[in-house]
């Protein structure tokens, strides 16, 4: 419901171990959109049921939405913007108010590249 509400949450934790000690398997399926960074496949498969997270390369990240199940690589920090990552996560949003990285003249900031297959 926190969505729906403009109410997000951000959790970062440096390991699967960490998430486990906080917060049940069922409490981790409320998060609906995760970031993952290279881990093990073990881990990779407790936060997403999918090894994909173990493949991923230095630079790369792997957006995951739980409830399409949809997968996408992408890097966080590159030359290119970020309204193709705007536009899978908020679709009906403009991209800098998507994820709030517009700056106070009004620019969108920050950086990312999608579709690395």
């Amino acid at each position: 419901d926190g969505p729906s509400h403009n109410v997000h949450v951000v959790v970062w934790a440096e390991s699967y171990s960490t998430v486990n000690r906080w917060l049940s398997r069922n409490a981790v399926r409320e998060f609906e959109v995760r970031l993952l960074m290279q881990m093990s496949a073990n881990d990779s498969s407790n936060l997403v049921d999918s090894v994909a997270a173990s493949k991923l390369g230095d630079h790369v990240m792997l957006l995951y939405d739980e409830a399409t199940g949809h997968e996408q690589k992408f890097r966080p920090y590159s030359n290119e913007g970020l309204e193709g990552l705007y536009q899978w996560v908020a679709p009906s949003q403009p991209a800098h108010h998507a994820l709030g990285t517009e700056n106070v003249a009004g620019d969108a900031i920050g950086n990312a590249s999608v579709g690395l297959d």
